[in-house]
Order: C-alpha cells, then sequence, then structure tokens
C-alpha cells in the first residue's frame, strides 16, 4: 500500500514551505506532492478536501470519498485497502 497527499490550491504563502511546516508540527511521516496548477485534481476530479481516492493495482479508480471523520477513519481506509488488495 501506497500513500501519496497532494497539496493542491494553496492560496497563502508559500505552498511548499506551508506543506512542509504542517507536516513538521502535526509529526506526520508521509511525503506530500504539490499540484499548484490543480491539474492533478481536476484529472481526479477532486470537488472537496480531504478526497480519498484508492487506486488498485491496475490503475483503477476503485473509491473516493471526501470529507474527515476521524472515529470512522482507519476502519475506512482499511476496509477499502483489504477490499481491493
Amino acid at each position: 500500500v501506497e500513500f501519496l497527499f497532494v497539496n493542491t490550491w494553496e492560496r497563502t504563502g508559500d505552498p511548499n514551505e506551508n506543506a512542509k511546516k504542517y507536516l513538521k508540527v502535526n509529526n506526520y511521516p508521509f511525503h506530500c506532492v504539490l499540484d499548484l496548477d490543480g491539474k492533478v485534481a481536476s484529472n481526479f476530479g477532486v470537488s472537496g478536501f480531504p478526497s480519498k481516492i484508492f487506486i488498485d493495482r491496475e490503475g483503477k479508480i476503485r473509491y473516493t470519498a471526501i470529507g474527515f471523520e476521524a472515529d470512522i477513519m482507519m476502519e475506512e481506509i482499511d476496509t477499502v485497502i483489504n477490499l481491493i488488495k
């Protein structure tokens, strides 16, 4: 399983520095890429944040969800990963 986090539509300050600071302050161990022109978000039909897009080994989008619900997020991610293995 790979996780890719994309920072898009950043409107204030330096997007790269903002992302680095956010990851550091929250002690997140993952990498974040920048989508400065919004092409990635547009190509995947992102309409809200956060968006979770699960892609299987063949590159097919298998599940998408928008929003954050802390109490179910880990269960949701675990369930989807197990379904598309």
